[in-house]
């Protein structure tokens, strides 16, 4: 998986965290209300009177268990728990657990409920005892789990790079590709560069697109470049992403954009936005017209074999139900393109 993906599924986890306080809540009160457990478990095992002493506190302790636990809300509990259990197995199937920790985990949590279900239907020392020794061994996995998945986001952590006049595009084209289709597509972000600056008139060789990031698999590209040029571009992908995803054919096609000027006009807004990057429009028609088409071109290139795109943090796609039928079709996700009139 993209390290892309695989932060976002990290801190999708970690909000997760955050929103089972109820479950956690309970597992804090059982922990914090017997810290003195082990030092029983030492006097115990001494043996004579100071055993029976540390009995007799301990199974004590244990009757107080009932007020302890009556203090968080038995429904909001129990619904916290299994909501966090739910997104546990979301994030297995995101793949995020290559070592199977959460499935022990999960394992634990299943325990912990069991031990909780005997206590809360008999109250008694001998069946508070387990959801306390079972409280603390999961809370124990569950502050490691954690603790692993902050150092795992923190290291995969976007970093940003303030410039002057630059700006990052961040795209993410998550179906598999040859590396032939790889490069292309590469090329493409490149070619759209390229088009823009030489409408802007902005010198390739004073902002040239930089390589911020590239992984291979699927396309997960972060570039630098002119920040006029970027913003562009991030417009440009937005829209055509709209429009293609938007006309998804019955037949199991993408329809390109035509490469027709009053079409790319109304999909792309080009010229408007060309005119609030700076550019006179009415002196450079046949630049604009020429360098549109081509970007055209370029925009269903990337789009080609795509049923979702990510631009800078922004997901477009086809529906998850469509992408559902083509994996059941098993048949690729092509683009159509019209057969166009002479421009």
């Amino acid at each position: 998986m993209l390290s892309f993906k695989l932060r976002h599924e990290a801190v999708k986890l970690l909000e997760t965290f955050e929103k089972a306080s109820s479950f956690f809540s309970m597992l804090e009160a059982i922990n914090s209300s017997f810290p003195a457990i082990d030092n029983y478990l030492i006097q115990i095992g001494e043996g004579g009177t100071i055993a029976n002493n540390a009995m007799s506190q301990l199974r004590s302790h244990l009757l107080q268990l009932r007020n302890i636990v009556s203090q968080v809300n038995i429904r909001e509990f129990y619904a916290s728990l299994e909501e966090f259990q739910k997104n546990l197995h979301f994030a297995k199937e995101s793949g995020l657990d290559d070592l199977n920790i959460i499935d022990g985990i999960s394992k634990n949590i299943d325990i912990f409920a069991e031990k909780y279900e005997v206590f809360i239907g008999a109250y008694t020392p001998q069946s508070a005892s387990p959801v306390i020794t079972e409280a603390r061994k999961l809370t124990s996995l569950l502050n490691g789990f954690k603790t692993a998945l902050l150092f795992f986001e923190s290291n995969l952590e976007e970093h940003y790079y303030e410039i002057e006049n630059h700006k990052e595009l961040s795209l993410l084209l998550p179906s598999t590709m040859s590396l032939n289709q790889f490069a292309i597509k590469l090329i493409s972000i490149d070619t759209i560069y390229t088009e823009l600056c030489s409408l802007l008139d902005i010198s390739m060789s004073e902002y040239p697109l930089v390589i911020s990031k590239i992984e291979s698999g699927s396309l997960w590209a972060k570039v630098f470049g002119n920040s006029k040029i970027i913003e562009l571009m991030v417009g440009f992908l937005n829209a055509s992403a709209s429009y293609v995803y938007h006309n998804y054919t019955k037949e199991g096609k993408l329809l390109a954009i035509p490469k027709k000027l009053d079409v790319i006009e109304s999909v792309l807004e080009f010229t408007s936005k060309l005119e609030r990057a700076g550019i006179d429009t009415s002196t450079t028609k046949e630049h604009i017209s020429k360098a549109a088409i081509s970007i055209v071109k370029e925009l269903n290139t990337l789009l080609d074999g795509q049923a979702e795109i990510t631009v800078n943090n922004t997901t477009h796609s086809i529906g998850e139900e469509v992408q559902k039928q083509l994996l059941e079709v098993g048949s690729p996700l092509k683009i159509e393109h019209l057969i166009e009139e002479n421009l």
